[in-house]
């Protein structure tokens, strides 16, 4: 973004259709790319609101807290939920990411 920094999309892992052997390659793919990329700022991590994290979700959310690398999580999809309910997913998807806090 105007030669400052760059906005990365990595591929994503959650709802599609693909095998496991290609989902255990696009996570080695995530993890080698945040592993050796010293430049990184911030993790955008996104997570779907209206279904509870998967496994990989979870892995991913780990692996983001211990590397000690900035994220932030951002529940997309708040609009195609009623608005009354937004509040009460995002509760659900935070104790259900990081039960302790």
């Amino acid at each position: 973004m105007d030669d400052t920094f760059y906005f990365v999309d990595l591929p994503g892992y959650g709802f599609s259709k693909m095998s496991k052997k290609e989902q255990e390659q696009v996570g080695k793919f995530i993890e080698e790319y945040l592993f050796h990329r010293k430049e990184i700022a911030l993790i955008v991590f996104l997570v779907d609101i209206r279904h509870s994290p998967t496994e990989n979700d979870r892995l991913m959310y780990n692996y983001m807290i211990s590397s000690g690398l900035p994220c932030l999580i951002l529940a997309n999809k708040a609009d195609k939920i009623a608005k009354t309910k937004v509040d009460d997913a995002v509760i659900s998807l935070q104790k259900q990411l990081n039960p302790l806090r």
